[in-house]
């Protein structure tokens, strides 16, 4: 009966990485390397996380939800550092009065606390899937805000 229950505890781990590693080594994604002052659209981002899951060709996972979420926020978080660079470098003596160095940096540390505490709410609340789903599409609607302060375009 001991032997049993040591099998519970490390079946779960194994199993997940198991999947995971299993979809990840035998799936051929390449990175596509952009130069790092060229942005990726909101729309590009949009449209990577359903290309990632489409292309493992199997049905879907927590494992495959993981890794496909993981390469969106990631590819999110890098636009979305150029949008607050470019934001910042906007700010000039004349239109200082307006908004200050540091607003969009202070605005973004805001969001993040925000986000990450709707995401618990939500992982807690639905599942594990959302654990990455759910700051995925949270950093998709950061980069709809930011390009409608920045250039005045789309909603959100």
């Amino acid at each position: 009966m001991i032997r049993l229950k040591k099998f519970k505890i490390y079946f779960a781990p194994i199993l997940f990485w198991t999947i995971l590693l299993s979809g990840s080594l035998s799936h051929k994604v390449v990175a596509q390397s952009k130069p790092k002052n060229i942005q990726t659209s909101t729309e590009e981002l949009n449209q990577m996380y359903s290309k990632c899951v489409d292309s493992f060709g199997h049905g879907i996972n927590n494992g495959v939800v993981a890794f496909c979420s993981d390469k969106v926020i990631t590819e999110a978080k890098t636009t979305i550092n150029s949008k607050l660079l470019e934001a910042e470098e906007k700010i000039t003596p004349k239109n200082a009065f307006l908004l200050t160095k540091g607003q969009f940096l202070e605005s973004q540390s805001l969001w993040e606390k925000y986000m990450k505490s709707q995401c618990i709410l939500q992982t807690k609340l639905i599942g594990m899937a959302m654990e990455g789903y759910c700051p995925m599409k949270k950093y998709l609607q950061r980069n709809k805000e930011l390009d409608f302060l920045l250039y005045r375009k789309g909603e959100f």
